[in-house]
Order: C-alpha cells, then sequence, then structure tokens
C-alpha cells in the first residue's frame, strides 16, 4: 500500500480494535472504515484484521502492515519536529512540559519576564505531574524530576532536590511535643521510613494527602509537622526547618529532543530556563 492514509487506518484499528474506536481516532463515520477496510483487504490480497470476540486482532499479514505503518509513523513525526526546528527567527509556539510547584515556586515570575523579552513566542505551559512525550511531540522542552533521563534526549542537570522536615512557627509553639502529628502522604504509609529518621520519629501520622501542594498548604496552616521539598518551604514565612536533615529526592533536568536543540526558539527558552533554576540550585538543594 502506497497510501498513507490507510497506514493511519491499520493503526487506527489495532490500537483501538474496534471499528467505531477507529473511526473516532480518525474523525470519520463507522461505515468509511469498514469499507476502507474491505478495499483494503483485497488490495493486500488477504485479511488485514480478524474479528473476534474480543474486537478486530491483526492476521500475521496485518502485523507485517503495522510494522511499516509504525515505521512510517515515526518517520512523519520526525519530520513534522524537524519543520519546526527549520523556523529561524524568535517567533512561534513551544510546548512545555512542567510539574506545578516548579512552575509555582521556582518559575512563575521568570516566565512573566520571558514574555517580555520574547513577545513573538507564545509558551503553551502544561504546569500538571503528567509525563508527555518529546519523542511524539507532546511536548518541546520538558522539565523533570529524574535520575535516569532517556538518553538519547538533550538537556542540562540543574542539581538536587532536596526535601526537609518542616513546620509552622505556631504549630510548634502552640502544641506540645507528644501532641503533634505528621502530614503524611497516602493510606499505605503507615509508619514510612522518612518519619523513624525524622527528628520527632515516634509522632503519628495525623492526616493525610496524595497531592504534594495539598500537603505544603497544609503544613503553612499549622496542620502538623511535613517532610517537603526545600524550594518551596524556605520560600514560606511561617515555616521553619527542624533540622538539617535532608533526603536526596532526584536530579532536576532540562530536557529537549535532539531535533529541536537548534531551533532558535527552543534554544534561547532551554538557556533561560536553565539560568534561572541554577540561580536558585541553593534553594532546589537546601543551602539557604
Amino acid at each position: 500500500m502506497k497510501d498513507w492514509d490507510n497506514y493511519r487506518l491499520i493503526l487506527a484499528l489495532h490500537r483501538s480494535g474496534t471499528l467505531r474506536g477507529a473511526a473516532e481516532r480518525l474523525n470519520v463515520n463507522h461505515s468509511t472504515i469498514s469499507r476502507r477496510l474491505v478495499l483494503m483487504n483485497k488490495d493486500a490480497g488477504g485479511e488485514l484484521f480478524e474479528k473476534t470476540t474480543l474486537g478486530y486482532r491483526s492476521t500475521p499479514l496485518g502485523d507485517e502492515l503495522i510494522s511499516a505503518a509504525l515505521q512510517i509513523e515515526e518517520i512523519t513525526i520526525s519530520s513534522e519536529r524537524q519543520k519546526r526546528a527549520s523556523a529561524e527567527d524568535m517567533s512561534g509556539e513551544i510546548n512545555l512540559s512542567v510539574p506545578p510547584p516548579i512552575f509555582q515556586y521556582l518559575l512563575l515570575d521568570d516566565f512573566k519576564r520571558f514574555q517580555q523579552l520574547y513577545p513573538k513566542i507564545r509558551l503553551n505551559i502544561n504546569a500538571s505531574f503528567e509525563l508527555l512525550s518529546l519523542d511524539n511531540s507532546d511536548a518541546d522542552i520538558v522539565i523533570r524530576g529524574t535520575d535516569n533521563p532517556p538518553q538519547h534526549l538533550v538537556g542540562r542537570c540543574i542539581g538536587t532536590i532536596r526535601l526537609g522536615y518542616y513546620a509552622q512557627k505556631n504549630y510548634l509553639t502552640n502544641t506540645l511535643e507528644n501532641e503533634r502529628r505528621w502530614i503524611g502522604r497516602d493510606a499505605q504509609e503507615e509508619s514510612p521510613e522518612w518519619i523513624k529518621d525524622s527528628p520527632f520519629p515516634t509522632l503519628k501520622i495525623g492526616i493525610r494527602s496524595d497531592d504534594i501542594m495539598t500537603r505544603h498548604l497544609m503544613a503553612v496552616a499549622g496542620y502538623g509537622l511535613t517532610r517537603g521539598a526545600c524550594f518551596m518551604a524556605e520560600q514560606e514565612q511561617e515555616l521553619v526547618r527542624l533540622s538539617e536533615q535532608y533526603t536526596d529526592y532526584s536530579a532536576l533536568w532540562v530536557l529537549t529532543h535532539p531535533d529541536l536543540k537548534e531551533t532558535p526558539r527552543i534554544r534561547v527558552l532551554a538557556k533561560f530556563l536553565i539560568d534561572c533554576l541554577l540561580e536558585k540550585k541553593g534553594m532546589i538543594e537546601g543551602n539557604v
């Protein structure tokens, strides 16, 4: 088959397993998929998919074409990246993925300054913990806490994100030591190692949240003792450090795809982010 649309249909049916699912992926109607599949089977000289009780499954002939389609898809994605990389002016869009705490506590004001410096560049910021893919062009630049970034990506390690022990001043003043409680992470943590290694290893967990931002706000509001990121806690006047103990959480990276590293707008934002974060390395590593 020479028509890329046919390969797209093969991948859509392979990934969804149903004609309806494939139709939704390709934004066409159900009957169009059915009709095209009949023509593709005829063109290929055999059945590409067989219908089972669990949906459509590829035949050996279909597997061969799926393999070819995946290669074509990768080439197409790479070509699109290179097209975007060919723009030589400081304009256009940049898709950036950054965890919410990094955005709010380390880069919020810096992004406003970047807008002022480069008004023709439009930033699309995905501030979430979702791991968007550079390989699939879901993002152009990602900021990640990881000790093992994919080796084919390019970027810069900023330093080590460290966690420390903190509590609100008034909470410490107004709560007897044996009545103090920890802010825990989730229900599976009953007596975690980080509490055993803390300045108050015998205290229990009094409240939990699986969200880092919520735990931080609880600590600021005086809900209890906490272990949190130094770069967040050190910016809160209400919080005091309980000890000089630190825990290494992960390395902090700014990463992009090698196909995009020479794109002027990508290069200038990556350098801007690296410079901004390096200025705050002491806060990130708890050395303030």
